[in-house]
């Protein structure tokens, strides 16, 4: 390898290693201003205004210039690099954004849902269902069933169900996480809620096939004072109070997306029936 060719090649290495850094930067930037854009949004919804206040410059700053797709290729070829080697660097790359954006993108998805759906989060009460919330659109179609609600929401959360043993009525599913087997809930859809003999009764009836964690969806109304007669972990009562302040929490679209295919499962549930 003559001289020049080796301070060619020790050239373009360095214009693709900076050429790389960069890709890297701009990415980590984008990233950064999702997450202050997401900052805000979860922010914007304890206020009255919508995320109207939402600062958009403090989060986006000033626009930068789009950089060319074809810029880093067209700067090694400047250097003279042969294209093959060009079509290397090129690769080596693209593997690496993304790799780098695989890896935001895992992570960003597991923040959001320990954020937004965090299964230890304690159930929401009738009190709590009457704090002010994100207020919800009327909606044109007749309300799903809780049950249905309540399945597709834990489903939509990775829980995946499974018919109960009938002899362990009123339990007609267990809903077991599909990456850590020790979070499953017995679950128990009732017209009303239970008294204290009959959630007893019911605990008894979870602990015999078990399972140590219950969830309870009820259709009528939680009574007052009904969440102190619950143990203190390990059981879940949901009402149609309840279970709108959960969806409440989350973004608008995927609130409609739970509810619709909540909607969708009662039909379907009921002619399977």
């Amino acid at each position: 390898m003559t001289l020049v060719a080796a301070s060619l090649l020790v050239v373009a290495l360095a214009l693709a290693a900076w050429v790389l850094r960069r890709a890297i930067r701009y990415r980590r930037e984008a990233q950064s201003r999702e997450a202050r854009a997401l900052e805000a949004l979860f922010l914007s919804r304890h206020t009255g205004d919508g995320g109207a206040s939402i600062d958009l410059d403090k989060i986006f700053g000033t626009s930068a210039a789009a950089a060319s797709p074809m810029s880093a290729e067209v700067a090694l070829r400047a250097a003279g690099l042969p294209p093959e080697l060009v079509a290397l660097l090129k690769k080596a790359s693209a593997e690496q954004v993304a790799l780098e954006t695989a890896a935001a993108t895992a992570a960003t998805a597991a923040g959001a849902v320990d954020l937004v759906l965090d299964d230890e989060a304690p159930a929401a009460t009738p009190a709590a269902a009457a704090m002010p919330i994100r207020p919800v659109a009327p909606q044109s179609e007749p309300p799903a069933p809780v049950r249905d609600l309540v399945q597709v929401f834990y489903e939509a959360r990775g829980f995946h169900p499974a018919p109960a043993d009938p002899s362990a009525r009123p339990i007609e599913l267990v809903l077991a996480h599909k990456s850590d087997a020790q979070r499953a809930y017995a679950f128990v859809p009732l017209a009303e809620a239970p008294s204290k003999a009959a959630l007893q009764s019911i605990i008894d009836v979870a602990r015999a096939i078990g399972q140590t964690r219950l969830l309870i969806a009820v259709e009528g109304t939680l009574p007052p004072g009904f969440g102190q007669q619950l143990p203190a972990h390990g059981v879940r009562v949901f009402d149609r109070a309840a279970m709108d302040a959960q969806l409440a929490r989350l973004d608008g679209a995927l609130s409609e997306k739970i509810r619709a295919a909540a909607r969708s499962r009662a039909p379907q549930r009921l002619e399977a029936g």
